[in-house]
């Protein structure tokens, strides 16, 4: 089963000409398949994505990724489409180099823009997301207990580290399976 929140992931980016792009996306769409974001609007090809990463004063997080050190990580707060977000991924990063037979992997959690705030002040209540989680019946009680271990994890990377936001990214993306 699919799971959206926690992922294995292999990416390649590449520049294109803006004047280019219907073209490239016409020839790769010939051969792949095209991931549409759910809650897309039809007809769309492609969405905004916003991304803010946090980082320390020293920039620890950005060359320990631009090293590609093992496990070095990346986080980031990231959100679809125009105008103020309605949800907020927080996204961890973290670089495995492949020959030791690690795969890279992204996982997220969700929260409201109201709670940005308090995740980054390390006043986030993780207990009462668990409790929100749990009562929406939509995640098994292992999924819970990950998100939360990952919830706690990157709350003390953000105050041990003192991560503030630091990088705003803004794109748009095809995304293909």
């Amino acid at each position: 089963q699919y799971d959206e929140q926690s992922f294995v992931r292999t990416t390649s980016k590449f520049w294109v000409k803006p004047g280019d792009l219907s073209a490239v996306k016409l020839a790769i769409s010939k051969h792949l398949p095209v991931f549409v974001q759910p809650g897309m609007q039809g007809g769309i090809d492609s969405q905004l994505v916003n991304s803010v990463y946090l980082d320390s004063s020293t920039l620890e997080l950005y060359h320990g990724r631009l090293a590609k050190s093992p496990g070095a990580v990346a986080l980031r707060l990231r959100w679809y489409g125009t105008g103020e977000p309605t949800l907020v991924f927080v996204e961890r990063k973290t670089h495995r180099d492949s020959w030791t037979g690690d795969e890279s992997v992204k996982e997220r959690f969700v929260i409201s823009p109201e709670q940005v705030p308090a995740l980054m002040s390390g006043e986030f209540d993780a207990d009462a997301y668990e409790e929100a989680s749990r009562a929406a019946g939509t995640k098994s009680e292992a999924a819970i207990a990950k998100e939360r271990k990952l919830i706690d994890e990157i709350s003390t990377l953000i105050i041990s580290k003192r991560l503030v936001p630091t990088a705003p990214s803004q794109c748009m993306r095809c995304a293909i399976p």
